[in-house]
């Protein structure tokens, strides 16, 4: 880790000046048939490494980056949540672009990113898409 950090960090500091429109158009579900849900999975790997780079510094001991991107990854996996998910029931979806797609239900459950108190209900989203392949929209 020490002998990657700056370019750690230089990978950091370009995702922090990638416009959102960017962050939010990338690889998504590439394997789905479904309409894929390339907004939710920039946020989620943007958030993945805003947080890994958090618990690398916690790691090394600088104590004051750590706890900056551990906000900011924080603060992505809230805007996430808002943006994404009707907390009413658990559906992770965007209208008109995808809906409870097994990517985007399943992305933010693995991360850990959903709020604790909807969790139950996304989880049973999942496996509803799950059990209901090809076309969990439909269940």
């Amino acid at each position: 880790m020490h002998e990657m950090y700056n370019a750690s960090a230089a990978w950091i500091d370009f995702l922090l000046q990638v416009p959102e429109d960017l962050i939010e158009n990338g690889l998504s579900d590439w394997m789905s048939t479904e309409p894929s849900p390339k907004a939710l999975t920039g946020q989620a790997f943007l958030w993945l490494n805003l947080w890994a780079w958090s618990r690398i510094n916690y790691i090394l001991g600088f104590v004051a980056v750590a706890q900056d991107f551990e906000s900011r990854a924080l603060a992505t996996a809230r805007k996430l949540d808002n943006t994404f998910l009707d907390s009413e029931t658990g559906v992770y979806a965007q209208p008109g672009q995808f809906n409870a797609t097994q990517c985007a239900q399943s992305m933010p459950l693995y991360y850990n990113i959903t709020n604790a108190s909807v969790v139950s209900d996304a989880l049973q989203v999942r496996l509803a898409a799950l059990m209901c392949l090809p076309s969990p929209k439909f269940c």
